[in-house]
């Protein structure tokens, strides 16, 4: 796996995670931030809007400065830049000469000896869930169900059939086939918009 898939690997996973995380009702009860010895619970903001449950799931697991970002329940311009930031000084840090692309991978070099958990820590603890959060909700703003836009996308796109539905993709009938076409890698990263 290249240093390249493996960064964007952890961000779609980190996708995932929150995405997954913003399901349950119980999200980020005893989480990570919980745990920390010495840190004063605080409760959460009362967040509304479609994306609610995850920004609520995602304070329970975050760091103070992320919590900063999260308060007024939207993630402004200048607080995403400084998340990114953050994180190209931590690879950076590892010496793995990271650099976000245009397409807003992130990407990275020297990667002979990369150690896995240290890059997946580092990015973890460099605001990561802040940078997927912001991203998710500009990919999907009335944070619409994912299989539907996405199978609507890949049906525009002509990478399956009018037949395929979102329970096909939801249950990966024939995901191989679809994760390696270039309209899979436009509807993932913008499935309201690509192929219109």
């Amino acid at each position: 796996m290249t240093a390249r898939t493996f960064a964007s690997a952890v961000l779609a996973a980190g996708a995932l995670a929150l995405s997954l995380c913003a399901c349950s009702p119980d999200a980020g009860a005893g989480g990570a931030a919980d745990n920390q010895p010495g840190r004063a619970a605080v409760e959460a903001p009362s967040f509304d809007g479609p994306w609610a449950g995850l920004f609520a799931s995602t304070w329970e697991e975050s760091t103070d400065v992320e919590r900063d970002a999260l308060a007024d329940g939207e993630i402004d311009e200048l607080e995403y830049a400084y998340f990114r930031a953050q994180i190209i000084e931590c690879m950076n840090g590892l010496g793995l000469d990271a650099r976000w692309e245009p397409d807003g991978s992130l990407s990275y070099g020297n990667s002979e000896a990369l150690d896995h958990d240290d890059v997946t820590e580092c990015m973890r603890s460099s605001g990561l869930r802040i940078v997927t959060l912001k991203d998710t909700m500009v990919r999907n703003p009335e944070n619409l169900d994912e299989n539907q836009i996405m199978v609507a996308c890949l049906q525009r796109a002509g990478v399956v059939p009018p037949s395929y539905t979102a329970e096909d993709f939801g249950s990966q009938r024939d995901i191989d086939a679809i994760l390696d076409t270039e309209g899979f890698d436009g509807c993932n990263a913008a499935p309201l918009e690509y192929a219109r």
